[in-house]
């Protein structure tokens, strides 16, 4: 087989092994206004909520103020991997999140390299 073919089926077995992964939805509720909700865990910590799923980043756009943490939730049904100028998620598996405290003010976008999702945190 040549160079392209073997491409072509290294792109099809990660597609597959991706679209296989699966998992429940818990059935958050968000807030019917931004799509966001700002959850503590157990220490009491708040953070804004962004919510991963198949091919859907909800919201994709948030505006935060400085400090505040942001926090991502993989819903799945496949993993992610969310990369910023300032952050790099690392794989994040179902049902797994990431937090990210922006500390300077602006525009920042992020990228998922997984499925090519966007979105932009906004820090005022």
């Amino acid at each position: 087989m040549n160079t392209k073919g073997m491409l072509v089926l290294l792109v099809l077995a990660i597609t597959g092994i991706s679209l296989s992964m699966g998992c429940l939805d818990n059935g958050e509720p968000l807030d019917d206004m931004n799509n966001t909700i700002p959850s503590a865990d157990g220490n009491g910590d708040e953070y804004v909520d962004i919510v991963l799923e198949s091919f859907t980043i909800n919201p994709d756009n948030v505006t935060i103020s400085e400090g505040d943490t942001v926090r991502w939730i993989n819903k799945g049904p496949r993993v992610h991997r969310l990369l910023g100028a300032d952050f790099d998620s690392g794989i994040i598996e179902v049902n797994e999140t990431f937090t990210h405290t922006f500390e300077s003010k602006g525009q920042h976008d992020y990228l998922c390299i997984v499925t090519a999702l966007r979105g932009t945190v906004i820090v005022e």
